[in-house]
């Protein structure tokens, strides 16, 4: 019972966020097209590891 209550709060969570995710538009940078769930997550303060090479 509990195992699925938690699966099931999950699962809404996820569904809740991907249609918010899809109200915002993409956003491209440098090439590279920045689905809607990364723009909501970095609006929201998400840290993006980068990496630099030469």
């Amino acid at each position: 019972m509990r195992k699925s209550i938690i699966a099931l709060s999950i699962l809404g969570i996820i569904f809740s966020n991907t249609i918010n995710a899809n109200e915002i538009k993409r956003i491209k940078v440098g090439g590279y097209i920045i689905p809607p769930a990364f723009v909501n997550a970095l609006e929201e303060g998400m840290s993006v590891p980068v990496f630099l090479t030469t």
